[in-house]
């Protein structure tokens, strides 16, 4: 794939694994636009046409403010939309708050599908399109979950979501993929949560997220994939007790 004059929106790529996707497609020559809180000198580069920091996902009345916001403008005429973007949560079921289940079903399974849903129109007019989203170990298949099943719940209706538009669009030349990742170790865990994470992976250590963005660079380069939800937990997953 030429990744000239493309243009690629980023969501939630200024930490955690979208900074290693933003990273990774720096190198690339196509046009990054970058949603996310927080941006290091380290992430310059000059493919990056424009940083959007201002956005709040955990505010009120988000999808009337997601859909008049700069970000929606830019997804709309995107050829390459990555939602990195995420949140877990982990909370028993019977602890489950009525609005616990409204922010972590909008932000996992919701605010992807509005995304998709505002970049499909432009990709079919252009016979092109690459959308990639995140997902959570063991959530490609129906489940159960003892700690976290509204996120689990979010995260397997999302790899529903990518079948559905692999599915239908992939005739007009868009792509839909998925990446499953067991915990990959980003700036923002702790020493204590390294290890703790460490001892529930069968190689005793965590996902590494350059090996993470050079997978979404082979789905983006290789249109053969599509509707594929791609397992990266190092043998976790069918190591754990759930």
């Amino acid at each position: 794939m030429c990744f000239d004059g493309k243009k690629a929106v980023i969501i939630g790529g200024t930490g955690g694994i979208g900074k290693f996707v933003t990273q990774e497609l720096a190198k690339t020559k196509c046009n990054l636009v970058i949603q996310g809180r927080h941006f290091s000198k380290d992430m310059q580069c000059q493919n990056i046409k424009q940083i959007i920091q201002n956005f709040d996902f955990h505010q009120n009345d988000f999808f009337s403010n997601l859909c008049a916001s700069n970000i929606y403008e830019e997804v709309k005429n995107a050829d390459i939309l990555i939602v990195c973007y995420g949140p877990f949560f982990q909370q028993k079921l019977h602890l489950t708050s009525a609005e616990q289940w409204n922010q972590y079903v909008s932000l996992n399974l919701t605010m992807p599908g509005v995304l998709i849903s505002a970049a499909l129109p432009k990709m079919i007019e252009k016979n092109f399109g690459r959308i990639i989203v995140f997902g959570g170990t063991g959530t490609e298949n129906i489940s159960g979950f003892l700690t976290n099943p509204v996120y689990a719940a979010a995260k397997t209706g999302l790899c529903s979501l990518v079948k559905s538009v692999a599915a239908k669009y992939t005739e007009n030349g868009i792509t839909c993929n998925a990446i499953l990742p067991a915990q990959v170790q980003i700036e923002s865990l702790s020493a204590n949560e390294i290890d703790k994470y460490k001892m529930k992976m069968p190689q005793k250590k965590l996902i590494d997220g350059t090996v993470v963005a050079k997978t979404v660079i082979y789905l983006l380069e290789n249109s053969e994939f599509s509707g594929s939800l791609i397992t990266m937990d190092g043998g976790w997953q069918r190591n754990k007790k759930n």
